[in-house]
């Protein structure tokens, strides 16, 4: 283990923590949003009061030797104790209350205990490394870990308990993988225990033990905060990740339907309530694009009594003639028919505006997609004809607004 591990694991837990934090100030009653900033909290402080330089920092501040060690194991408990609230609002609210009020009871108790035992040990000689392996044969020390690892323990079989059964209610989803990693994070920590203990009964019985008890203790330690906090913010995190991962394709989608929503706003004003963002962000692309969508497939149902047929017949002859693939000259069929209504109906006056169907605002233009990247992907290839295409072009100068 290097002095950088426990920075990042701090690192993580804190990042985590921010996120948590600006969401519970959007919803300050939540009690499972509580829970886990009172995890990520727990676990940030509890790495980083571990930190050599940290922990001889504590120490030396507060004149009490190995201090920042007691500091450790009572915020890692205040995380287990948030994660066991957390998995109680979840699994049911209403009897939540009281019984997480046990809980904190508990952990109030057994942190006490610990401090009572800590200040009457005889801890007076530094030791950020090896604190278990320096002490392990005292008395203060087995009852001092007798207290911790039992609440630990509890606190860990009640929270793989509560999330495994909570886990399999849920899809398959985002939010069930950060469970499984609470779960992992669990499994980790009832190993930490089982081999801490092992090295405290193994020295009281001078028994040697196979491998170096801190760095094997810290490396669980350390991975099993990584797994808790990835579990409480994957859930999270992994939509937005997913939005950026979209986010290039639907822009260029959103970008390219510019020019056909631009040509029908022209016609149909009321169409849009809000001026459309130039960058939508990445929460807001999803809906930046949704609205797009709707608001040309809006548009062009209130203007579809006004499309000659004979324009798009006119250019699928065109396009037939041409080595162009299917969907992209029935984009440029559509798009030809477009440009030349929203010509006709910008050219005349209300009074001598003729409808050429019946078909009215319901009626179904071009080929609306399965879901909305579909209708998207639709709707930029028929702008992008509506923009650049010598056939759409040619047809707005043949087919004078007079002819129809």
């Amino acid at each position: 283990m290097t002095q950088y591990d426990y920075l990042i694991a701090g690192l993580i837990a804190f990042v985590a923590l921010y996120f948590k934090l600006r969401q519970l100030r959007r919803d300050p009653h939540n009690p499972a949003l509580r829970a886990i900033c009172g995890i990520l909290a727990g676990l940030g402080a509890c790495v980083i009061v571990g930190w050599e330089p940290m922990y001889v920092a504590v120490d030396q501040a507060a004149g009490i030797p190995n201090l920042a060690r007691y500091l450790e194991h009572a915020f890692s408990l205040v995380a287990a104790a948030s994660a066991q609230s957390l998995f109680l609002f979840l699994g049911d609210p209403d009897k939540a209350p009281r019984r997480a009020k046990v809980r904190w009871i508990s952990l109030g108790v057994a942190v006490l205990a610990m401090g009572v035992i800590f200040s009457l040990g005889s801890f007076s000689e530094e030791a950020p490394k090896d604190f278990a392996a320096r002490y392990a044969t005292t008395p203060a020390l087995s009852q001092y870990m007798l207290a911790f690892l039992a609440f630990l323990a509890l606190t860990m079989t009640d929270i793989l308990r509560m999330s495994a059964r909570y886990g399999r209610q849920l899809p398959a989803s985002l939010l069930r993988f950060g469970i499984r990693l609470l779960v992992a994070g669990s499994v980790i920590g009832l190993l930490y225990v089982v081999h801490k203990a092992t090295f405290i009964i193994c020295a009281q019985f001078d028994v040697a033990f196979p491998w170096a008890e801190g760095p094997a203790s810290q490396a669980m330690l350390l991975i099993g905060i990584a797994l808790v906090a990835g579990g409480l913010v994957i859930p999270a995190a992994g939509s937005y990740l997913v939005d950026a991962w979209h986010w290039p394709r639907r822009y260029r989608l959103y970008r390219d339907m510019h020019p056909l929503w631009e040509g029908i706003h022209g016609v149909v004003q009321d169409l849009s309530l809000h001026p459309p963002r130039r960058w939508p962000g990445i929460r807001l692309m999803s809906i930046a694009l949704y609205r797009r969508v709707i608001e040309i497939r809006d548009g062009l149902s209130e203007l579809s009594s006004y499309l000659d047929p004979v324009v798009v017949s006119e250019a699928n002859s065109l396009t037939s003639g041409q080595e162009m693939p299917d969907r992209e000259a029935r984009a440029v069929a559509e798009a030809a028919g477009i440009a030349v209504m929203l010509d006709y109906y910008m050219a005349t006056s209300p009074e001598t505006r003729t409808p050429l169907s019946r078909k009215g605002r319901n009626s179904d233009i071009g080929d609306a997609g399965e879901d909305l990247d579909a209708d998207a992907e639709w709707l930029a290839a028929v702008s992008r004809a509506y923009a650049a295409s010598p056939i759409v072009d040619k047809l707005r100068r043949t087919r004078r607004p007079a002819e129809l």
